[in-house]
């Protein structure tokens, strides 16, 4: 991107992984509290004087992807498109699976790849992951691997219904991590066409 004289702001979630370099445990996370730094995020990337308004985009993989779609619902003048690389809309299902009854809740569990806590998961079980989506009106990119076991394509290709200018690629042979460079291809080229128009 920097090449083509695009700046990519990159931030961690407080929190939001085991090892995260930002403050906060991965058990006092929640959705909210990832929506609330990704909002901060965006407030502070407006306010810069290198910032073109007119084209933020975000790009965010699984349960980012999910954080991303909810912010930029909720603030989709400011946003202008967004990539979304295995989105975990799948998050209430998950949880719901694990713990059919609220009264099964836990204090912390493990949850995929990090301990999560009561309150992530309380939150997550009711949460719809869909709601409002339609009102983002802007165009999506959705990028989800056929072989993905922890985000299931089928929650990406409804989400892509959902918003009124989606492309969905799903891609052969690609699990849920995304290792490789090959998917710059696809968001360079969705980027470049979108600022070409």
């Amino acid at each position: 991107m920097a090449k083509k004289g695009i700046i990519a702001y990159a931030f961690d979630f407080r929190g939001g992984c085991p090892g995260s370099p930002s403050a906060g445990k991965t058990t006092s996370m929640t959705l909210s509290s990832e929506k609330e730094d990704l909002t901060i995020v965006l407030r502070h990337i407006l306010k810069e004087d290198f910032t073109d308004r007119d084209k933020v985009f975000f790009i965010g993989h699984s349960q980012g992807g999910l954080i991303a779609a909810q912010v930029a619902a909720a603030s989709r003048k400011d946003v202008a498109g967004m990539i979304l690389l295995a989105p975990a809309f799948n998050i209430p299902d998950m949880v719901n699976s694990l713990f059919p009854s609220r009264r099964d809740i836990p204090d912390s569990t493990m949850l995929v790849n990090m301990y999560v806590g009561k309150k992530y998961l309380l939150e997550a079980r009711t949460m719809d992951t869909y709601r409002k989506l339609d009102r983002y009106k802007n165009p999506v990119l959705i990028l989800q691997g056929k072989d993905d076991t922890i985000v299931p394509p089928e929650y990406s290709e409804l989400a892509a219904q959902e918003f009124p200018s989606c492309e969905l690629i799903l891609l052969d042979g690609v699990a849920h991590s995304f290792e490789g460079s090959f998917k710059n291809k696809y968001i360079i080229d969705f980027i470049d066409r979108q600022l070409s128009k």
